[in-house]
Formats: C-alpha cells, structure tokens, sequence
C-alpha cells in the first residue's frame, strides 16, 4: 500500500474542481450543476466504486462541497492552497472491502493530524491498482485556521506500514529500502504511466554499474561520453546531459555521485577532454518485452511524425491568416479615419462664412471638434471590440490545433488500440510484469493458457486499462475484468458472473473451468451457470455437483416448462420484501424533503399494471431486491425474485418496460413478439 500526497505548484486549487474529478461528475465546476438521476441522486463515473462524506453536515457530495468551500472562504488571510489531496494505492490483485478501506482511510488521514476536518473519499477501480482519492478540506472547523501538516511524507510511510501489518496485506517499500534500478519521483511517474523508459531509469540500470568503477575524471568523462552523455557543474552539483539537452541531477543516481562524495572519491573537478564517439545513446524505448512491441511501436512512431508535422502546418497556417486579418483591419480603420478626416474639412469650411450664418447653422469650431472627437472614439471602441473577438476566436483555433494533434502516450495509444479491438495491443500491454497477488481473488480460468486474447464482449463497453486488462460494468453494478491470468469477478453479480463465465468459455474453449474464491462465490458462479443452462463444465467436482443439484431444481414441475418465469413469491417471502420495500419508500420520501429533485416513491400494486421507464434495480439489507419503474411522477418499487432480477439486470436506466398484473417485466420489443405469437 502506498499514501502519497499530491501537491500543487501554486495554491489555487479549487476543492470543487477536484471532487468533480473523482467523482467524475457530469457537469460545470459549480457542484449545482452535477448530473442526477430520477431519485435525485448524483451521477457518478464508471470509475467510481463506492463515496464517503466524512464531518460534513450534509452526505450528499454536492452540498458537502458546497459547504466545504464556504468553510474555505471563511480563511481569508492564509495564501498556501487550502486543499490537501491524499491518494492511497494497492497493489494489483489486492483488494481490501469498502469498510477496511474506509478504516484505512481513517488511520491515515489521524496520522497526518487532520481527522477533524472535513473530507471526501472516493474508491477508484479503473486501473488493476485499486486506489483511493482523499480531498481533505485542510481549513479547521473550529479555529478556521489553515492546517498544513508537518512531516506528513514520514507519518504517512510510517502509518502505512502499521497498517499493512494490521489489515494483512501486501508488503510495500516505503523507503526503507534502497532500489537503485528503479527511478523515483517524476522519472519513476513516468516510467509506470508512460510506459516508456526514462533518462535516469536508463542511467541508473545501464551506465551507473560502469560508473561505478571508474578512477579518475577521465575514466568517468568516457565512461558518459561512451553512452552519448555527459557530466557538467551546475550550482552547487553535477548535472548528466544527453544529446537532446535533458538532463538529470548526478545525485539522483545514488550519494555515491554527490558533489562531494565525487571530489572526495576522485579529486578536484576535471573537464572531459576530447571528443569520444558514442557507442550508445538513449532512446525511451518501451518497457514492454513482447514479440508485438516493435511492430507497433513503429507506428506510434509514425505517428508522433504525423502529428508533429501536422501541428507545425496547422500552426503556420494560422500565423498567416492571423497576420492577413490585422493587415486588412488594419487598412479598414486607416480608410475610416481617413473619412472621418474628410468630414472635418467639410465642417470646418461650412463653418468659415458670414457671422450671421454662421450663428444660424449653429457650427463652431468647438462644436465641430466635439462631433469629431465622438466619431474617432466610436471607432476606436469598434476596433478594440473586432479586435478582442479575434483574439477570442485565434485562442480557441488554436486549442482546436493543439487538441487534434496532441501526441499521445505510448502507454495510452497503447490502450487506445486494444479499446479498438486489436489483439496484438491486449498482448503488448499484458507483457508488463505485474506484482504477486496475496489477496483471495474470485477468479475463473483453465489450466492450460488461454486460445482468444482479443476483447470478448464489445457490446459490454468494454474499458481497456494500461496492463491489458480489459474491465467490465454491468448495468446491475456488478463488475468483472478480463486479464492476463483469467477472468476475474470484482463484484459478483448474475450479470457480472454471467458476462465471466460466458468470456472464460470462449477464452478456454472446451476445457474444464477452474473457479478460485470462497466458498459462497463457488456457489453463487454454480447458481448463476445452472440459471443461464450454459454449456460449461468445471475441473472441480463439488462444483459439478452444485451446478446439478441447481439444474435439478430448475427441472419443469407441472405446467410453464423449464422455459416459465419463475412464480411469484410466496405470500411469507413477500412479506420479507415488503418490510424491505416499506423501509426503502421511507427512506426516500425522507429524503424528498431536503432533496426537492426525489420523486415521490411507494410500492408497486397490480393496478400499476401498464408501460413504465426502468429507473434500476436495489438490493436490500436482507437480500431480497426490487426493480425502480418511474410512471407521472412517482417511482414504483416493485419486489422481485432472483430469476426476475437477473432479467431486469440486462435492462438499461430510462428504457421503457412493461409490467403485467402478475408482476412480470418485459421490454416493448419483448411484448411485441409475444403479441405476435400469439397471432399466429
């Protein structure tokens, strides 16, 4: 597990503006303007796991950051930034529950000194690195001073090390440690984001051993020289320099390279002498070992040259309309003036008459000279509006340039084409060496490597991650993610199981399957596979049993046949749902009352029987659940059964649906070919 702090170069962070960032909320920065749903609730990403408001009047994220920056502003001497952000990461594979990642969060945010104040936590799941966002209003409640903690990199590595012991996970360095192979800071970012092997990643594996032995400043100077790099003073240090002019701090490889730890080591600094002929330089060739990798990388390449020349052409083609238009403004205002001078001579010689008629047109040379001074400031005016408007419109073009030519990351036009369907891509990005899971992980594979390596289910808007993975989220908030190893379930569900299991079919096709996880996923993978009569077989025979003891009470049992719906309730289990129905209408007729957006809620009756819009589904505290049907201006709350809820977990929010007087469910589509069968 690492925390880590991400702090801004200059305090103007906008606490609005980031919380719509991990919330990926739809909307302006004003939380005011955040999408929501039927219920009035917010509208989140699909990158979005699970919130938490913490010491805020309000749960709703919105209204919490809308008080937040009013406690903001209620601080108005302090300059330094105002927000502390705190990310906490885990390794692939390792997936703490929502509560131990909430306690976590907790521990850290008391080990930095900032428990009382406000916060909002956000658990991201895109990545195979599942992390969490932290905003912490760094403002205090009471004192309204602007707490900046001290130490905060020390006690966070400290806490995270305690905690790792507690919770059982996965050992981490936090800089105990040295890893001289392995850059930090900003090079280390962006070997792992980029994909790509940076300056002082490449120095530290590839010319820091050789330096190493090196016994004078001649030695060292051809050792660089050798690898297309060389040693230079800068203020009070060394600095190693490439051939293109990036540079890195001599000191970043190790105290061994210090200022004086080198003087010390060599004696007084000596500048290279002649010319050596490099017999290597360094290229940020990428981090991925595959077959596939310079094939592709070619045509990143190609690419970036593209792009390259077509942002300096766009550029050029601007700079020279730009200049034509000032040319022609500039020659329009010269011709109005111009006029506006020709008028000037008429009045003045209509003003060089008799004093008579003079004073019967009423034209003096002051009057005159007022007449001009309004025309020459409506001009002005006119000019630095066209002018302002230009501006405006020059800035958005060439946004608009720098947009469509934007080169994008190796790693991220990586995922771009593996997004696009293209298998040699999903390969390049699985070769990344991945950490060793320690965590249980609910899995299903094959022995033997798997026969498709492409993305299985693009009608299931399948998301590409930067290690290959290929994640999934199923409209019943189930999610399931298609990696190097298997197929893994992160949040069981019917839908979610069954998009899994449908993917390690195709993945292992007539193999056995092996199913990884506790004991209840077991059952719930058997349930789910019986319910959807897949062809399947798994490797482990007290599953086989469980998928034939489902099948078998799935047998046909007097009239309806296997293919019926599954009965209502019994009038026992319905009371069960109603209690949980009752509870959730309460709730959120509750809720209605601050919140105005809510529809009115209560429970379904046989006399709502008609067409209706899905508005989603909910799972109770007892396990039973219930579907959303929105018919006027009321939400109905309909109980269901599993089989039911399975159904419904194909539908999408705001699609109509039809429901008949015995509580079934069905899509337009649905009914309209039934209709039709019975026709004929």
């Amino acid at each position: 597990m690492i925390a880590k702090h991400v702090p801004r170069k200059q305090a103007t962070s906008s606490f609005a503006r980031l919380a719509r960032y991990v919330l990926a909320a739809k909307g302006q920065e004003d939380p005011d303007t955040w999408k929501r749903d039927g219920e009035g609730e917010l509208v989140f990403g699909a990158k979005v796991d699970a919130v938490r408001v913490t010491n805020c009047v309000d749960d709703d994220p919105a209204a919490a950051v809308v008080g937040i920056e009013a406690a903001q502003k209620l601080n108005t001497r302090s300059k330094a930034d105002k927000t502390y952000h705190l990310v906490v990461s885990f390794p692939p594979g390792e997936r703490p529950d929502t509560k131990t990642l909430h306690e976590i969060e907790d521990a850290l945010v008391e080990a930095i000194g900032l428990a009382t104040h406000q916060r909002l936590s956000v658990i991201h799941d895109d990545t195979d690195h599942l992390h969490m966002h932290v905003a912490i209003n760094k403002v205090n409640p009471v004192t309204h001073r602007n707490v900046t903690p001290a130490w905060d990199k020390a006690k966070l590595m400290q806490a995270c090390t305690e905690l790792e012991q507690r919770y059982g996970l996965q050992v981490t360095n936090h800089g105990e440690t040295l890893q001289p192979e392995r850059p930090t800071g900003r090079a280390g970012d962006m070997e792992a984001h980029a994909g790509r092997e940076s300056l002082m990643g490449w120095v530290k594996r590839d010319v820091a051993p050789k330096l190493a032995a090196a016994e004078s400043w001649p030695q060292l100077h051809k050792t660089l020289a050798e690898h297309g790099l060389q040693l230079k003073e800068r203020g009070n240090g060394f600095a190693i320099e490439d051939a293109s002019g990036v540079t890195i701090r001599a000191s970043s490889l190790g105290r061994g390279y210090s200022r004086n730890v080198l003087l010390k080591r060599l004696g007084a600094f000596q500048k290279p002498a002649g010319r050596v002929v490099p017999l290597r330089r360094y290229a940020p060739t990428p981090k991925h070992q595959h077959a596939s990798t310079g094939a592709l990388y070619k045509r990143y390449q190609e690419l970036q040259e593209r792009l390259r020349l077509t942002k300096i052409q766009e550029r050029e083609r601007l700079r020279v309309e730009n200049e034509r238009w000032r040319k022609e403004q500039q020659a329009d205002y010269a011709a109005k003036r111009a006029a506006i001078k020709d008028s000037q001579r008429a009045m003045r010689t209509a003003g060089a008459i008799g004093k008579a008629e003079k004073r019967r047109r009423s034209m003096t040379d002051k009057a005159v000279a007022a007449v001009l001074r309004s025309r020459y400031t409506a001009l002005a005016a006119q000019r630095r509006a066209e002018a302002k408007k230009r501006k405006q419109l020059e800035a958005d073009r060439r946004r608009a340039v720098e947009k469509s030519t934007a080169i994008p990351g190796w790693q991220q036009w990586l995922t771009q084409q593996a997004q696009q369907g293209d298998p040699a891509a999903v390969a390049v990005l699985r070769s990344r060496e991945s950490a060793q899971q320690t965590f249980t992980a609910q899995w299903i594979k094959a022995d033997t490597p798997a026969t498709a390596l492409g993305l299985l289910a693009p009608r299931a808007n399948p998301k590409v991650r930067k290690n290959g993975d290929v994640a999934y989220r199923v409209p019943d908030g189930g999610r399931c993610t298609d990696a190097r190893g298997g197929v893994r379930v992160d949040k069981a569900s019917d839908a979610a199981t069954f998009l899994a299991l449908s993917m390690a079919a195709e993945k292992y096709a007539g193999q056995a399957l092996i199913v990884e996880g506790s004991k209840a996923f077991q059952e719930h993978v058997a349930r789910v596979a019986a319910d959807k009569g897949m062809a399947i077989r798994f490797a482990d025979p007290l599953m086989e049993k469980m998928r034939a003891a489902e099948l078998e009470k799935r047998q046909p049992k007097g009239r309806g046949g296997a293919g019926a719906e599954a009965a209502p309730a019994t009038p026992a289990k319905g009371k069960t749902m109603a209690a949980g129905v009752a509870q959730y209408v309460e709730e959120r007729n509750k809720k209605r009352e601050s919140i105005t957006s809510i529809c009115y809620h209560r429970e379904w009756k046989p006399d709502d029987a008609g067409a209706g819009i899905y508005q989603g589904r909910r799972r109770f505290d007892d396990g039973t659940e219930a579907v959303l049907v929105q018919k006027g201006e009321a939400v109905l709350v309909k109980p269901v059964t599993a089989a039911q809820a399975a159904k419904a977990a194909g539908f999408t929010v705001g699609q109509a649906v039809n429901i008949d007087k015995q509580g079934r469910i069905v899509t337009p589509e649905q009914k309209q070919q039934k209709d039709k069968g019975r026709g004929r």
